[in-house]
């Protein structure tokens, strides 16, 4: 292996003086506005995701191991900002064990969680009800997780009454992060429960406002631009002065998220801007609407998004994937969403797929959704 014919040239290397703001890795942005970023990631932004990650497990959550006792399963690729910068790096710190899964297998998933005694995870909320719902889970000890974590969409009451029945002894922890800014708001355990839609408050050391075109915080309740500031906020991209100076400005980081807080203070995200739908002048948020239909029980994933349409301007489009060996219906969708949406809101088409299609950083493209539905109405 590459590692060994390291260890066999042998050598030491040089001494260099190290800062916080030297870059220390370019992770690259999944490219759903276009072109992949290569984000300068500087030391400041691990050490700073180390600190952070342990005080949660000790001061918050109160449950990690003793230093050097626990285990992690990082089940995603480390050019991913979660796995790399919020699981392996804070487990280097605390000297605890990472465990690298190859590929995504349920067997595998849960065999290394019993057999080595994984007490941290981190999936998302469809990783986690396919892993869940699969008749082997039961064969399998998972009492030892102490921490399940999730992100990239609210994890349903009923999901959540699964989590609980199979990993026993765990706390919840639900992380909204970037490429750009890791983790900068997090809902603790019980939140995630309470709130399942939101992104909780901002994580320890962040912060983290609802700002207009002009920078200035709106009122709570008014959505606007999610922006970021601290530790946790990468130095730019690289070689690309423009997209740097649009997106980091005044020290705050423009997520391209439209976001809200409500009267408890808790964050939520409607929207990335460039997917708005505008419906005869009334602008839908795709990931409301998505995070209302995820809820359902027998849906697996959704992606909400806008088709053309000549009289409003655009209508609502959603494609869902089912629970394997569940049926659904556009109908119950509708049904569902008609107490908790407002009618202009619910979804006008409902496609049911076997996959979304996705970039390879897992985000899903919904130009092609867009396109390919454009295609089915013209032809009909």
């Amino acid at each position: 292996s590459a590692l060994e014919q390291i260890w066999e040239k042998g050598g030491t290397c040089p001494a260099t003086a190290g800062d916080e703001d030297d870059v220390h890795t370019l992770l690259f942005t999944s490219g759903t506005t276009g072109k992949p970023k290569a984000v300068q990631i500087v030391h400041r932004n691990f050490i700073h995701s180390a600190i952070r990650m342990e005080q949660y497990m000790t001061e918050v959550l109160r449950i990690a191991p003793p230093q050097g006792g626990g285990k992690t399963l990082i089940a995603a690729p480390l050019f991913h900002v979660m796995a790399l910068q919020e699981q392996l790096i804070p487990c280097l710190k605390m000297g605890n064990t990472s465990i690298l899964l190859s590929a995504l297998s349920i067997t595998a998933f849960l065999e290394l969680v019993e057999k080595e005694r994984v007490e941290f995870l981190v999936g998302s909320p469809a990783i986690y009800r396919i892993l869940l719902g699969s008749e082997e889970v039961g064969k399998y000890d998972l009492s030892s997780v102490k921490i399940a974590g999730f992100g990239a969409a609210p994890m349903s009451p009923d999901l959540m009454a699964l989590m609980k029945k199979a990993f026993v002894n765990a706390k919840f922890f639900n992380g909204f992060g970037l490429t750009e800014a890791s983790i900068s708001l997090a809902a603790i355990d019980q939140e995630c429960i309470e709130k399942p839609t939101s992104i909780g408050h901002p994580s320890l050391g962040c912060q983290v406002k609802i700002v207009d075109g002009n920078m200035k915080e709106v009122p709570r309740g008014t959505v606007g631009e999610i922006a970021v500031n601290g530790p946790n906020v990468a130095a730019g991209y690289y070689h690309d002065p423009e997209a740097t100076e649009r997106a980091f400005r005044e020290g705050w980081f423009l997520t391209g998220d439209l976001g809200r807080v409500d009267e408890d203070g808790f964050f939520y995200v409607v929207s990335r801007k460039k997917d708005m739908i505008n419906r005869g002048g009334e602008n839908v948020y795709p990931v409301e609407v998505e995070n209302v239909i995820c809820l359902h029980p027998k849906v697996l994933e959704v992606a909400v998004y806008g088709v053309p349409d000549k009289i409003m301007g655009e209508k609502v489009a959603a494609s869902i994937v089912v629970v394997p060996g569940t049926e659904l219906t556009a109908e119950e969708i509708k049904q569902f969403c008609s107490d908790k949406l407002a009618k202009y809101k619910i979804p006008e088409y409902i496609v049911f797929t076997s996959l979304l299609p996705k970039n390879p950083g897992g985000k899903v493209i919904k130009e092609e959704l867009t396109s390919q539905l454009s295609q089915q109405i013209g032809k009909g």
